[in-house]
């Protein structure tokens, strides 16, 4: 929780150059865009711990970056994912931002976890347009996974309320227009500790299919012989 920095590697003749971004503790996603249309790759990065937030790196040019700090939040606030995707069709990327990190010194269940988009104005400044409150919210992944055009999104939950009924661990949200979603549960109920997730055509199919990584303190501890999930794949149904 103290030690930790952001760094990029650049490659050298020989080897390669590190610059330090940020010398901060927490850094837990980064994606390379072009944020500030200029036509270079600039660096989005969502840092956590003390000082939660998203912040801009923009490329200045040999190697050279500058600074920005685009959101932030309070120390508890449990960012853990986000993805950078136009989702109201306006040709400019939007934040979409889960925080549910419960790992901390007061591991109650907390009202503000879910799921955010922050849209993109013609500054770009991000502004919050829509929040679904879900308990411990950890990982997402967000496509037009029912192909109609519309982004979709689904989130996981690694500390989710399990006295919920139905349980809201695993949410499938159908965009049916712009910013109107449809939350979606599985119809079977699964007894996992959702961890990671990811998107892709598993079976090439032509449609996006979700890999999700379970994790468990007790398994930790079974051998080879014992049967247990390290991950569960959900087919897309769509065709």
């Amino acid at each position: 929780n103290h030690l930790g920095k952001l760094s990029l590697h650049l490659s050298q003749v020989v080897g390669f150059k590190e610059v330090i971004l940020k010398a901060d503790p927490g850094a837990r996603r980064t994606m390379a865009v072009d944020y500030d249309g200029d036509g270079d790759l600039d660096i989005l990065a969502l840092m956590t711990q003390a000082r939660e937030g998203i912040w801009l790196f923009e490329n200045q040019g040999a190697g050279k970056f500058r600074e920005r700090a685009l959101l932030q939040f309070q120390p508890a606030f449990g960012s853990s994912d986000f993805r950078f995707e136009d989702m109201n069709g306006d040709g400019r990327p939007d934040l979409i931002l889960v925080n549910g990190d419960n790992a901390d010194q007061s591991q109650i269940l907390k009202a503000y976890h879910g799921v955010r988009i922050f849209e993109q104005d013609s500054g770009g400044e991000l502004v919050e347009k829509w929040f679904y409150p879900m308990h411990g919210a950890s990982a997402l992944e967000v496509g037009d996974f029912d192909q109609d055009g519309q982004v979709d999104i689904a989130a996981i939950a690694f500390f989710p309320d399990r006295k919920q009924q139905p349980k809201e661990d695993l949410i499938y949200r159908k965009q049916e227009k712009q910013g109107q979603f449809t939350p979606h549960i599985l119809a079977q109920s699964l007894d996992y500790y959702w961890l990671t997730l990811t998107k892709g055509d598993l079976d090439g199919d032509g449609d996006q299919d979700l890999v999700v990584g379970t994790f468990a303190f007790d398994q930790l501890y079974k051998s080879a012989t014992e049967t247990w999930k390290p991950f569960v794949i959900l087919r897309n149904g769509l065709k």
